[in-house]
C-alpha cells in the first residue's frame, strides 16, 4: 500500500512538473512563424480535368471558377515556366470550356496584372484571341499586356487598333496608337492621315481635341 501511495504521488509529482514546463514554453518560448508560399500551398489542377467530368461538365466548370475566385491570391509568380498554379487552373477551365469568355478576358488581365505571370497571361491572351478576335474587352486588355509587358509594339498596334473606336476605349488611346506607329518607323504622313480618319468619326470633344493637338504637333514638327 505504502509503495503505490509513492506511485501515486510521484505520479502527480510528474504532472505539476509537466504542467509548470508547458506553462513555461508557452510564455517564453518564441517558436518562428509557420510561413508557406501561397504558390506552393494551392492545388494545381491539370488540363485533363475534362476527362473525367462524368457528364457534369457545366457543373464542375462552374464550381472550378467559384473556387479559382477565392482562392486567387497576389503573389507575383517570377518564373517563366507556365507552372504557376492560377496558370493552369485557368487553362483546366478552358478545357472544360473553350468558349469561356470571361476566363480569356480576367484570366489573362489578372495574371499580367496581379500575378505578374507575364508567359502565363500571353499563353492565355492567344488562346482567346484565336477564340474570340473581335471582342473589345479582349483586344484592349490584350493590347496593353503587350505593349507593357511583352514589348511587342506590332502587336500591341495591331489589337488596340481593333478597339480604337469602341466605347470602352480611353480617349488617349489614339494619341498611344500614333506614338506605336512612328515607334515602328511608320512615316508621318501615314500617322497624321490615320488621326485625321479618327477625327472625322470622333464624337467625344476631349478625344477629338487630343488629336487635333497631335496633329498640328505632327505638322509642325
Amino acid at each position: 500500500m505504502f509503495i503505490k501511495k509513492m506511485e501515486i504521488s510521484f505520479l502527480f509529482l510528474l504532472l505539476a512538473v509537466g504542467f509548470l514546463f508547458t506553462n513555461y514554453v508557452n510564455e517564453y518560448l518564441v517558436l518562428p512563424p509557420l510561413s508557406v508560399k501561397s504558390e506552393e500551398s494551392k492545388l494545381k489542377i491539370s488540363d485533363k480535368i475534362s476527362y473525367f467530368n462524368f457528364g457534369h461538365r457545366r457543373l464542375m466548370l462552374a464550381l472550378l471558377w467559384i473556387k479559382t475566385l477565392l482562392d486567387a491570391d497576389i503573389e507575383h509568380y517570377q518564373k517563366r515556366d507556365l507552372g504557376n498554379w492560377l496558370y493552369l487552373r485557368f487553362r483546366a477551365l478552358l478545357e472544360l470550356d473553350p468558349l469561356f469568355l470571361e476566363a480569356y478576358q480576367y484570366g489573362g488581365l489578372y495574371l499580367s496584372v496581379i500575378k505578374d505571370d507575364i508567359k502565363g497571361a500571353t499563353e492565355i491572351y492567344n488562346l482567346g484571341l484565336a477564340k474570340f478576335p473581335n471582342d473589345d474587352v479582349l483586344n484592349f486588355n490584350a493590347g496593353i499586356h503587350f505593349l507593357k509587358e511583352e514589348k511587342d509594339l506590332a502587336r500591341a498596334l495591331l489589337l488596340l487598333q481593333r478597339v480604337v473606336n469602341a466605347e470602352l476605349c480611353p480617349p488617349h488611346i489614339p494619341l498611344l496608337i500614333a506614338r506605336i506607329m512612328l515607334k515602328l518607323g511608320k512615316p508621318k504622313d501615314e500617322v497624321i492621315r490615320y488621326l485625321e480618319e479618327l477625327l472625322k468619326i470622333s464624337n467625344n470633344e476631349f478625344r477629338s481635341n487630343n488629336i487635333q493637338k497631335k496633329i498640328h504637333e505632327l505638322k509642325k514638327n
